[in-house]
């Protein structure tokens, strides 16, 4: 015989559903993130094919962190032909955010943004921050007149292990912030420089990056704080130049 459900009898239907709700919820965000960081990862293997064509038309020199010492995201642009989009003017780059931002092959999925209170930077210029960033300490400077590795320079400057060399990674969420173009490269912070770690964590506890042989690779917050030189008492550069 048919009958309506009683008050009682819904609400302990809701309540078992809330219930399983709940129990899914984590997973189904799991899962959400574990496709993102497998979509971060295939963005840097795509950046690594288009930085491989890059350097073989510009005789090895690889793009620059920089057009003019500020802003650190230059290298963007200048990869742009590699990945299937023409040329950009500077100008129309950093308002694209489909283009250059965080949905396009040059950001992570995954990334949080800059935080509330400097939300004006990212919503200013959405081509600019994206989660990906250039390291810090290599061919940031545009032109020869810098020191070291911050000048620009060629794969060739790389002659020791240029598979441990990170040329471009996830950079943390809105978290160490020292100026708005701090917060979108890759900082691995020399002892002494007085510069935050700039290391993602936010992937199983580690980041993706693009490394100087042209492949794409996870490694765990813990490796990258431990950190690799180049045998001169340099803290975690990540980059290993030749002697």
């Amino acid at each position: 015989m048919d009958r309506n459900f009683t008050l009682i009898e819904l609400l302990v239907v809701i309540a078992i559903i809330a219930i399983l709700a709940s129990m899914l919820l984590p997973a189904l965000n799991q899962a959400r993130s574990k496709a993102h960081a497998v979509k971060c990862l295939g963005n840097h293997k795509q950046l690594g094919s288009a930085l491989l064509m890059y350097t073989g038309e510009y005789d090895s020199w690889l793009p620059t962190a920089t057009k003019d010492g500020s802003s650190p995201a230059y290298w963007k642009l200048q990869l742009a032909p590699y990945t299937g989009r023409s040329q950009a003017k500077w100008d129309d780059m950093v308002k694209d955010l489909k283009g250059f931002g965080q949905p396009s092959i040059f950001g992570c999925p995954n990334w949080a943004g800059v935080p509330a209170a400097k939300a004006g930077w990212q919503t200013g210029e959405p081509g600019i921050y994206s989660g990906l960033g250039w390291n810090r300490w290599i061919s940031y400077n545009p032109t020869l007149t810098g020191s070291g590795g911050d000048r620009a320079q060629k794969l060739t400057y790389f002659k020791r292990l240029p598979t441990e060399t990170a040329l471009i990674g996830d950079v943390p969420d809105g978290t160490v912030h020292v100026s708005n173009y701090q917060d979108n490269y890759l900082t691995i912070a020399r002892a002494g420089d007085g510069v935050p770690t700039r290391i993602a964590s936010r992937h199983s506890n580690g980041g993706n990056y693009l490394w100087a042989d042209g492949h794409a690779a996870w490694k765990s917050l813990v490796e990258m704080n431990n950190g690799k030189s180049d045998g001169k008492n340099i803290k975690p550069d990540w980059y290993f130049k030749a002697h």
